[in-house]
């Protein structure tokens, strides 16, 4: 009776050992297929996602007045909702070139509402350059380069908020001046757009 116990407790032990790896086992492949599916929902959400990015903008200056009319495209699969442009206008701080390398326009903010998949919309924003009229004149007539800094948010399909920084830079225009007005420059801007600045 004390061999059969000795061996009955030997064999409890085995199972007991058993029971608890098979255990581990079955934790670590739930883990694994929670983490599948885990990426298989993220993979999912990146394919639908909306992106959007800007894909230029023209520009018109008269004065201390910039109206900038800029493009918002998106490239994804379902539509942006509540797309919003913040930017502000800015050149080289000449005058001043110990401080601060720029100088800006108070900022504006405009907002193209929903953007559906695989469209475009274009909206106009005005700034006031408050640059000073001998610095605005100087870009008017295309002697001091300028160029608008812009955040674009808008808010994707699964309710997450998305966010680029892009810029704007003047890379060609005319001069036009017509018999009563001031002189203005209008023309083409290129934008320079950023990856998301909250990963995906």
């Amino acid at each position: 009776m004390a061999a059969f116990g000795i061996v009955a407790t030997g064999v409890s032990f085995w199972a007991v050992i058993v029971v608890r790896d098979t255990l581990v086992v079955s934790r670590r492949a739930t883990e694994a297929a929670v983490e599948a599916v885990a990426v298989t929902r993220r993979i999912g959400e990146a394919q639908v996602r909306a992106y959007l990015s800007c894909t230029g903008a023209t520009y018109n200056i008269a004065e201390q007045i910039c109206a900038a009319e800029i493009t918002i495209k998106n490239f994804g699969q379902s539509p942006a909702r509540r797309a919003t442009v913040k930017a502000r206008a800015a050149t080289l701080n000449l005058e001043n070139p110990e401080g601060d390398p720029y100088i800006f326009s108070p900022e504006k903010s405009m907002e193209f509402f929903e953007i559906p998949a695989s469209c475009e919309d274009t909206r106009t924003i005005l700034f006031l350059l408050t640059f000073g009229a001998g610095v605005c004149a100087e870009i008017v007539e295309d002697a001091r380069l300028f160029h608008i800094d812009c955040v674009l948010e808008w808010v994707d399909v699964f309710d997450e908020t998305q966010v680029i920084k892009f810029y704007l830079f003047a890379d060609e225009g005319t001069n036009e001046h017509a018999k009563g007005f001031p002189l203005r420059r209008k023309g083409k801007m290129s934008a320079s757009n950023t990856r998301p600045i909250r990963d995906i």
